[in-house]
C-alpha cells in the first residue's frame, strides 16, 4: 500500500512538471513574439529606441528566464519519472512480498496443528508402555486411549497410532507385531503398530493407458514435485514420462528416448535434467523441460541398469550388465573412467553425499562402497543373494539394498553396521488332516 502510495505521488508530481514545461515554453513563444515586433518597431522610430532598447534588454532577461525554468522543469520531469520508475519497482516488489506472504500462513497453521497436537499429547498422562519388539520403539498408552510410537534414539515422536476405541489401562506387545490393549473394559483391543498407506493415486493401468508397456524405472525430483517413469517395449523403443505428483497428469513426454527399453532413470540435483540407462546400451542426458537430448553416452557393452549424479551435476556414473562402472564428463560427454571387478552384473550405483564415493549393487551378492577410481572402501556385510537394487539417503549416512531374497537392509555407510533387516512375511500354512 506505501508503495502505491509513493507511486501515485510520483506520477502527479510528473504530471505536474509536464505541465510547468508546457507552461513556460508557451511564455517563451509569446516573449519571442514581443521581442519580434519590438525588433520591428526599432527600426520604424529611432525617438523610441531609447525605450525600446531597454523593452528589448527586459525582453531578453525574460527570454532567459523562461529558459531556465524550462531546464529546472525538464530537470524536475527527469527526476519526477525516476521517482515513478521507483515507485513502479517498489510496487512490484511489494506484491510479490505479499504473495510470498500470503503462503505463510498455512505453512505456520500446519506447523502450530502439529505442534498443538505433540503438546496435546504430552499433556496427557501415560498409563502404560512397552518396548518394539528391536527396541527401537516405545509404544505408550495414554489417559485419552491415544497410542503413540517414540524412537528409543532421541525420543522424538516416531508416528501415531491411534485410539483404542474403548477404556484401556494397558498396551502389550504381540508376537505378531500388532498391540493388545486391555483394562477398563471386559474386552481387549488388538491394533496395528505401524502406520498404514494408502493409495493416493494410479497413472496409466486402463485400457487408454498413455503408457505403451512395462513401467520398469522410477525417480522422484528433488523438490518431490515430479515423477518421471521410463519402460517400452523391449527391441521396439524405449519411453520416457514425467508427471505432475500432484495431479497425476503428464507433464512432459518422451516417446523415443531409447531405442529400447528404459532401465534405470535419475534427475540431476537441480531437477533440469534426467538422465537415463537402457537396454540399447546407452546412457542419455536430457532437460526435463522440452525433453531435447543434450548427450548420448556411449560405452557400455551390455544393458545399462543404474545411473547417478554427483552433487556438483557435472559427473555422472552408470552401471550396466557388462559387470562394469563407468564415470563420465558431462561438460565434453567423454568417459573419465571405467572399472570392474565384478562377477556378475552391476545393478545400480548412487553417489554418497557431496563427495564421490559412491554405493554400487552387483549379481554377485554384494553391496560395496567404491572410490571413482574403482578402489574399494568397504563391504556391507549379510548380503548373501543376488542384490537386484540399492539407496542411499541424501546425506550420504544410510544405505538401503534389497535383493533375491526377498530382504530388505539397512546399514551405517561409515561404520558398515547392519541397522535393520526387514524380512517377508512368513506365509501361513494349513495342515490338511487326509482320511484313510
Amino acid at each position: 500500500a506505501k508503495a502505491a502510495t509513493e507511486q501515485q505521488t510520483a506520477t502527479q508530481s510528473l504530471a505536474a512538471a509536464e505541465a510547468k514545461v508546457k507552461s513556460a515554453q508557451s511564455e517563451l513563444d509569446g516573449k519571442t513574439k514581443v521581442l519580434a515586433a519590438l525588433e520591428e518597431r526599432k527600426k520604424k522610430t529611432p525617438e523610441e529606441k531609447k525605450n525600446l532598447d531597454k523593452k528589448i534588454a527586459d525582453a531578453g532577461s525574460a527570454m532567459d528566464k523562461a529558459k531556465r525554468e524550462i531546464d529546472l522543469a525538464k530537470s524536475e520531469v527527469g527526476f519526477t519519472g525516476e521517482n515513478v520508475k521507483t515507485a513502479e519497482s517498489n510496487v512490484e516488489k511489494a506484491k510479490a512480498g505479499q504473495a510470498e506472504a500470503g503462503k505463510l500462513p498455512v505453512e505456520r497453521e500446519a506447523a502450530l496443528a502439529e505442534a498443538k497436537l505433540i503438546a496435546e499429547v504430552w499433556m496427557q498422562d501415560c498409563l502404560d508402555a512397552t518396548y518394539s519388539a528391536d527396541g527401537s520403539l516405545i509404544y505408550t498408552l495414554s489417559i485419552d486411549g491415544r497410542v503413540q510410537a517414540w524412537a528409543t534414539a532421541n525420543g522424538a515422536r516416531s508416528h501415531p497410532i491411534g485410539l483404542a476405541g474403548r477404556p484401556a489401562q494397558f498396551v502389550r506387545l504381540l508376537n505378531d507385531g500388532r498391540l493388545a490393549l486391555a483394562g477398563g473394559s471386559p474386552e481387549m483391543a488388538i491394533i496395528a503398530s505401524k502406520p498404514k498407506w494408502s493409495l493416493a493415486r494410479s497413472i496409466g493401468g486402463s485400457d487408454d493407458s498413455p503408457i505403451e508397456d512395462r513401467v520398469i524405472a522410477l525417480d522422484f525430483s528433488p523438490d518431490g514435485e515430479r515423477l518421471a517413469t521410463g519402460g517400452g517395449f523391449p527391441s521396439r523403443g524405449g519411453e520416457i514420462y514425467i508427471w505432475n505428483v500432484q495431479d497425476g497428469l503428464e507433464e512432459l513426454r518422451i516417446p523415443e528416448a531409447h531405442s529400447d527399453t528404459v532401465c534405470s532413470l535419475s534427475f540431476s540435483p537441480d531437477g533440469s535434467r534426467l538422465a537415463s540407462g537402457g537396454t540399447d546400451r546407452f546412457a542419455r542426458i536430457f532437460e526435463t523441460n522440452r525433453g531435447r537430448e543434450l548427450r548420448a553416452l556411449e560405452g557400455h557393452t551390455g544393458h545399462v541398469l543404474g545411473v547417478s549424479w554427483q552433487r556438483n551435476g557435472r559427473v555422472l556414473a552408470s552401471v550396466g550388465a557388462d559387470k562394469a562402472v563407468k564415470i563420465w564428463n558431462l561438460r565434453n560427454g567423454e568417459q573419465k573412467k571405467s572399472f570392474g571387478g565384478f562377477k556378475k552384473e552391476v545393478t545400480s550405483v548412487h553417489f554418497l553425499g557431496i563427495g564421490t564415493q559412491a554405493v554400487v549393487s552387483a549379481g554377485d551378492n554384494v553391496v560395496k562402497v567404491v572410490k571413482e577410481d574403482g578402489g574399494e572402501v568397504r563391504r556391507l556385510p549379510d548380503t548373501s543373494a543376488f542384490m537386484h537394487t540399492s539407496d542411499v539417503t541424501p546425506d550420504g549416512k544410510l544405505a538401503v539394498a534389497g535383493g533375491f531374497d526377498g530382504i530388505l537392509r539397512f546399514w551405517d555407510v561409515n561404520t558398515g553396521k547392519l541397522l535393520h533387516k526387514f524380512t517377508p512375511p512368513k506365509k501361513e500354512v494349513t495342515k490338511v488332516a487326509a482320511r484313510k
